[in-house]
């Protein structure tokens, strides 16, 4: 019988030794897995900072190209077309860099329609014939003059 007792009381303590390590074990693991959770957690913080901080940046240059944009467009003093004078030899040998070239003004008449501005006031603008100026904005873009 008192073998009995001590077999019985010998499996007592196995079974606490063996619940023991499970114990342990299982402390472990959830040890582990909780500093995987902080660190997952760290890094997460650390992102959304990052990505807060370029959110900022993209706001701060959008709202710089807002202001950009909303200033008024300088506009071009109008300038009245010279009178038709009779060709002289001084005038046919006047400096080329007097009068706009083609592209300039083909440069000038596009801007100013990207900009929004329609035929009439580009031509009156630039004090340019009305037909020039569509004939130069069709000729860019076929449907933005009809």
């Amino acid at each position: 019988m008192e073998q009995l007792i001590s077999l019985i009381a010998f499996a007592g303590i196995l079974v606490s030794i063996g619940a023991g390590v499970a114990v342990a074990v299982l402390a472990r693991k959830l040890r582990d897995a909780n500093n995987s959770q902080q660190l997952l957690a760290t890094d997460m913080n650390y992102r959304l900072n990052e990505i807060r901080h370029n959110l900022e940046a993209v706001a701060q240059h959008t709202s710089a190209q807002l202001q950009r944009i909303s200033q008024p467009i300088p506009q071009p003093v109008p300038t009245r077309a010279p009178e038709p004078a009779v060709a002289t030899a001084a005038t046919a040998a006047a400096p080329t860099s007097q009068r706009q070239s083609v592209t300039e003004r083909r440069h000038r008449v596009l801007t100013l329609a990207r900009r929004g501005m329609d035929i009439k006031d580009i031509a009156q603008t630039l004090g340019m014939p009305h037909g020039e100026v569509a004939l130069i904005i069709r000729m860019s873009n076929p449907k933005f003059g009809d």
